[in-house]
């Protein structure tokens, strides 16, 4: 995964400052561009050629209203060394839309590689606000979700599906845990077929054939893990069994940086988060970065 330039949501309240801070770190330890973004909503309605000025001459004093709280704010969160030495306006962007807009346009505007955004984690559900909830769905980059109560990580954890898009999982671990120094955890969930149990969890299908997909997933994901060029990262191999979000969730510690796809076995629209990773998003301890299928070329020419 290659990072050259990071976008960051900036809000006025508390929902993006651990955000904002994460992706000054990041942007430091990948030598990336960073921009942070606020949209100010102030996009003036087509009201005819009458009002045009009046219209015009008020979104002007808008933004620049917007503009001054932003400066404020951000002036607030800068912690960063490298970032208390420079013009805010060297890397603030304030922009007419509204926050979702304004964020994904900016992003495929300038080509960003990394979108961060702040999420509260003991909001149920897991609250992102109407902007992160837009950037994880339409976004063409990977996104991070960082909590309001976000904490340095001290492993990756990369659960895969071993479907065509789980390579891309892969790399965005092994990136993110070279860069800050971390070991990685590889989890497969195998999730046996419906058929295979009936109502209160009593097997019906053949064992021998659950057994036989079971640990034909288990020597595939060790052969995945084992095939990866790790470079000297520390990996190790999990293999669970039940529900993919849960078992994340669970194996998952205080300390973990989940790194997941969007692409699974749900087959969702591609307009939408894949609903695993929608559950994880509520209930992870930590931050989530997710990486969409979008990245895939089978997924772009679709």
């Amino acid at each position: 995964m290659q990072i050259h330039r990071i976008v960051a949501g900036l809000s006025l309240d508390k929902l993006s400052d651990q955000a904002i801070r994460r992706a000054m770190s990041l942007a430091r330890e990948y030598g990336a561009r960073l921009d942070v973004v606020h949209g100010a909503g102030v996009e003036a309605p087509y009201v005819g050629k009458a009002r045009h000025a009046f219209f015009t001459e008020h979104r002007a004093r808008a933004l620049e209203r917007a503009r001054e709280a932003a400066r404020g704010k951000l002036e607030l969160l800068v912690e960063d060394p490298v970032y208390a030495e420079l013009p805010l306006d060297d890397y603030l962007q304030v922009r007419p839309e509204s926050g979702a807009r304004a964020l994904l346009s900016f992003a495929e505007e300038h080509g960003a590689d990394l979108l961060v955004i702040g999420a509260h984690r003991h909001r149920k559900p897991f609250d992102l606000g109407g902007t992160g909830r837009a950037a994880l769905a339409k976004s063409a980059c990977p996104v991070w979700a960082e909590p309001a109560e976000g904490r340095r990580f001290e492993r990756v954890l990369a659960p895969v599906d071993l479907s065509p898009w789980t390579p891309l999982v892969l790399e965005a671990a092994r990136s993110v845990a070279q860069r800050f120094h971390v070991p990685v955890r590889v989890l497969h969930a195998f999730v046996p077929p419906d058929f295979a149990y009936a109502e209160g969890g009593v097997a019906v299908g053949p064992v021998y054939a659950i057994e036989g997909l079971r640990e034909s997933e288990r020597a595939a994901t060790a052969e995945l893990v084992a095939a990866f060029d790790w470079g000297e990262l520390p990996t190790e191999t999990e293999f669970a069994e039940g529900d993919a979000a849960d078992a994340i969730v669970k194996t998952a510690g205080e300390t973990d940086l989940i790194v997941m796809g969007t692409h699974g076995h749900s087959g969702l629209a591609r307009a939408v988060l894949g609903s695993c990773a929608n559950r994880v998003l509520r209930h992870a301890h930590g931050p989530v970065l997710v990486v969409p299928d979008r990245e895939h070329p089978e997924a772009r020419a679709g």
